[in-house]
């Protein structure tokens, strides 16, 4: 959260940021208890490289076999990515993904994009 207080700290102005949205993906889809998935990238980025292309994690809910990932893209321009449980869980027939995103648009704060 932003802050912006006058000069006598007795008034201020609280603004969210785009950090506390970002934030909010892992608090509000990955909840206590779920396991960190190991996964990979098909374009075979190495650590140093993903943190300024995207960055992704999984996570999985044991008792409900769903699947999070939370995807973050640290550059300005929009980036396709591909995802697929193929072989983060063998034997398990993935029925849909909802997507939600944040972007620097105020309306696009954990926005729901459709469900595929």
């Amino acid at each position: 959260i932003r802050v912006a207080l006058n000069t006598t700290n007795t008034v201020g102005l609280y603004q969210p940021t785009k950090l506390l949205y970002t934030l909010g993906n892992f608090s509000q889809f990955v909840r206590p208890g779920m396991k960190r998935l190991t996964i990979s990238r098909s374009d075979n980025l190495a650590e140093t490289e993903a943190i300024t292309n995207l960055m992704v994690s999984a996570y999985l809910n044991e008792s409900t076999n769903e699947v999070v990932y939370v995807v973050i893209n640290p550059t300005a321009s929009e980036k396709g990515i591909k995802l697929s449980v193929d072989k983060l869980l063998p034997n398990t027939n993935v029925s849909e993904f909802t997507p939600y995103i944040t972007t620097d648009n105020d309306k696009d704060n954990l926005k729901n994009i459709m469900t595929f």
